[in-house]
């Protein structure tokens, strides 16, 4: 058997820590994962993800919906803030579209940063720690 100190221990950690989260999935629990736990791991928030906003749609938007646009954007030079802005000035469906695009472009990078960092065994996400920590007491 390995110890603690051993390079299999690790390996042996992961093994553990893999069959617990595929448990997770066959006792019917669902995973939330929310703004919550992505702010924790360092993933920006609505601050930032309007700033990207601000930054790309300009280029892209369609003329029809510039209007639209500069609407939200002086709502968002008030200091509201994106949800409400967008709750208060609905976008048409094409700049939602193009809403959605650009969010899911900015956390898809954001978020591959973290998993990269995770891969690369420079970090443990935050909200496995405790789990990690259990998985590795037990005999």
């Amino acid at each position: 058997m390995a110890s603690d100190s051993t390079p299999l221990a690790p390996l042996i950690a992961v093994d553990s820590i893999k069959q617990r989260l595929q448990s997770f999935f066959t006792d019917g629990l669902v995973i939330v994962v929310g703004a919550g736990l992505s702010a924790a791991e360092g993933i920006s928030g609505m601050p930032a993800l309007a700033s990207h906003l601000r930054t790309v749609i300009p280029a892209k938007v369609k003329s029809s919906d510039e209007p639209i646009w500069k609407v939200i954007e002086a709502s968002l030079d008030e200091g509201k803030g994106l949800e409400a802005t967008l709750l208060l000035t609905p976008p048409s469906p094409a700049l939602e579209s193009l809403i959605v695009e650009e969010t899911a472009t900015f956390l898809q990078a954001e978020e591959a940063k973290v998993f990269l960092d995770v891969l690369e065994n420079k970090r443990i996400l935050r909200s496995l720690r405790a789990n990690i920590a259990e998985t590795l007491r037990r005999p």
